[in-house]
């Protein structure tokens, strides 16, 4: 907005000049600031404030030492500066929003092409908020492709410069891997429990088929061998790329590993 000067022009003499001086610079900053606030969403804008609010910040000390005089004219000048000083940097948060609200949606676009790189890229110029905000809005558990998304998320990550940045986005979704996957239960149980369905698949050990009319198994759960001469463990988890179901002996199988398709059809790699 547009801050009109509040006092009148001094005529040059000893007492004044170095309120003159000061107001000038103030009503030269102000016009820069209402010529931005024209540009819109010009591409230099983030500069050119960004050079405004250093100017604003070399006159500081100007202000400072002018307001030692106390005169009334004086305190006007800084209750102006004050305000140009609030106004630019109101500017520039709104600007630094928009700019990440934009890399968001460009991160999406190339997270969905499989991009992983070039969404690390972008990224790296992101604040910490905003990407802590594209990765839960990314990998939600409602989404279809969760499991597919999680693996573009994980090689995301891999790629930002920022080791401290790394750390922290690898735990975030490491914590919403395990909330999603106590959601997926409770949700299949409800289903299970209503449908009253029932999940069959056979056992990797000893080949038998296993029927478990339990509520709480989901995919990815590690289940145990309904067989009294087996009993042994294993998870069982359908291929994102085919939708084939596949079974590991592994009963140290954790979420997150990379895994290959078991399917001559499908030897594609996915990550749980």
């Amino acid at each position: 907005m547009s801050m009109p000067s509040a006092f009148k022009q001094f005529q040059p003499n000893p007492d004044n000049q170095e309120i003159i001086h000061l107001q000038a610079n103030i009503a030269s900053l102000e016009q820069r600031l209402n010529e931005l606030q024209k540009c819109g969403s010009q591409s230099n804008v983030a500069g050119q404030i960004a050079s405004l609010q250093t100017d604003i910040n070399n006159l500081q000390q100007q202000v400072d030492n002018t307001a030692k005089s106390n005169r009334q004219e004086v305190k006007v000048l800084l209750g102006q500066f004050n305000d140009l000083k609030s106004s630019v940097t109101e500017m520039k948060n709104d600007l630094l929003q928009k700019i990440d609200s934009d890399n968001i949606n460009k991160c999406f676009t190339h997270l969905d092409g499989h991009r992983v790189h070039t969404a690390a890229e972008i990224a790296d110029k992101m604040t910490t908020d905003s990407v802590t905000q594209l990765i839960k809005d990314y990998y939600s558990p409602d989404n279809k492709r969760q499991e597919d998304k999680r693996g573009d998320l994980i090689e995301f990550i891999s790629y930002m410069k920022d080791g401290s940045r790394r750390k922290l986005f690898k735990s975030l979704l490491a914590s919403r891997n395990i909330d999603e996957t106590k959601s997926t239960k409770m949700i299949d149980q409800r289903v299970a429990v209503s449908n009253k369905k029932t999940a069959s698949f056979k056992c990797p050990h000893c080949l038998k088929e296993n029927v478990y009319k339990t509520a709480a198994y989901s995919e990815g759960y590690l289940v145990t061998c309904c067989y009294d001469s087996c009993k042994r463990k294993f998870h069982q988890v359908a291929c994102p790329h085919c939708s084939g179901s596949n079974t590991w002996e592994n009963a140290n199988y954790k979420q997150g590993s990379v895994v290959a398709g078991a399917y001559e059809n499908c030897k594609r790699t996915f990550q749980q």
